[in-house]
């Protein structure tokens, strides 16, 4: 790679980082303990069936993600989550969540206290660079209704706040 060339990623890496997004914690059960991973972006590719497109990174994603029919969770973080969310890094390996952060529907388990709560079975994956990007059936939604996401923009922590009078 030339030097314009390296200076030019450089710069569209600097500006894609620093697009705001709602945290999201994939969770994963195995052997009876809650392992949690950051998720790097979350997507919804299709409405019918529903699916997301989770994009985690491919040196740290369990392979069993990677098996078609793979249970698995996507935790949209709420306000006052930022402890979970710095304990589970998209660019770090995969975390033991401690028992009383999360909870089982079904056979996929959640975190306490999410904002959104997605249970997905894992249909395919795309790799792209260092990144697997999870192609993922949703079958089951739960909403927190209290409080908003967590938002991550130029690598802080904050909230989405709204103000209708100033919305042109």
């Amino acid at each position: 790679m030339r030097r314009g060339e390296a200076q030019a990623e450089s710069e569209v890496q600097s500006q894609v980082t620093g697009l705001a997004r709602a945290v999201a914690i994939i969770t994963i059960l195995q052997a009876d303990r809650c392992i949690g991973l950051g998720a790097s972006s979350v997507s919804e590719l299709s409405a019918s069936p529903p699916a997301l497109a989770v994009c985690v990174n491919g040196a740290v994603v369990p392979q069993y993600l990677l098996v078609p029919g793979a249970a698995f969770g996507v935790n949209v973080l709420g306000c006052g989550q930022e402890h979970i969310a710095r304990s589970c890094l998209p660019s770090s390996a995969a975390g033991l969540l401690s028992q009383e952060r999360w909870s089982l529907m079904g056979r996929t388990p959640f975190l306490s206290g999410a904002q959104a709560r997605f249970a997905c079975i894992a249909r395919d994956h795309v790799v792209f660079g260092g990144s697997v990007i999870l192609i993922a059936e949703v079958v089951r939604v739960a909403t927190h209704e209290h409080g908003g996401p967590l938002i991550l923009c130029d690598q802080r922590y904050g909230r989405f706040e709204v103000n209708f009078r100033q919305i042109i």
